[in-house]
């Protein structure tokens, strides 16, 4: 469970990066979303490595962010595939590694 909540804290620090890296920050609302969401699903993530079962809130909150992060991309008609696919695809890897987490039933 702790290299999995390692990994979507990663991913949440890649959210946090993306505005500059793809060169959106001139639309704010996508900027702050994906800032806010992006801090919410490290601290999430930094959460869930504090508790031994995986059936709690912040695994719970790391699944609705990779979901955001899933869907968002495809709201937002990016037009750069690049910028499309990692962002779905990140989104995706977040709910997988968080179902993951959920299903744990002990510390590993």
């Amino acid at each position: 469970m702790k290299v999995r909540s390692v990994l979507i804290s990663l991913f949440g620090l890649w959210l946090i990066g993306a505005p500059w890296f793809f060169g959106y920050t001139e639309s704010v609302a996508a900027l702050w979303a994906s800032i806010l969401i992006g801090f919410i699903q490290i601290a999430a993530a930094f959460w869930s490595l504090r508790r031994s079962t995986g059936d709690s809130l912040p695994n719970l909150i790391t699944l609705l962010t990779g979901l955001f992060m899933a869907i968002t991309p495809f709201i937002q008609r990016i037009i750069d595939h690049k910028q499309l696919w990692i962002g779905a695809a990140l989104g995706v890897l977040t709910i997988l590694l968080s179902f993951a987490n959920l299903s744990t039933r002990k510390q590993e």
